[in-house]
């Protein structure tokens, strides 16, 4: 859960029913809350899917072109593991195929 998540899911707490029912509502809020966001993903990658296949079933009959990625696959950006600065540094500068003063990128900075 990103920060946006979290604030959003904040944001939508009754405060009328967190009197009522206690500290216990806020986490039953947000898990309710997290569920109800991945179901409407989940739907949403499900319809797109779907009018994906029918448009490459009627590309392939007609001999048409159609998009070649899905949308789960755009949408889904893999993370990347976190490098520290150095790493980043070492790894612009071999990209770039520069040297630095003690020698190449590839020993480092």
């Amino acid at each position: 859960m990103g920060a946006d998540e979290y604030t959003e899911c904040i944001e939508t707490i009754r405060l009328d029913l967190l009197e009522l029912f206690g500290n216990d509502y806020v986490f039953d809020h947000c898990v309710i809350a997290i569920r109800q966001k991945a179901e409407k993903k989940q739907e949403r990658y499900y319809i797109a899917d779907a009018l994906y296949n029918i448009n490459a079933i009627l590309a392939h009959r007609y001999s048409g072109n159609y998009m070649s990625a899905r949308l789960s696959e755009i949408m889904e950006v893999p993370k990347e593991p976190d490098k520290s600065g150095d790493e980043i540094a070492v790894d612009i500068i071999k990209r770039a195929g520069l040297k630095t003063e003690g020698g190449s990128a590839e020993h480092g900075l």
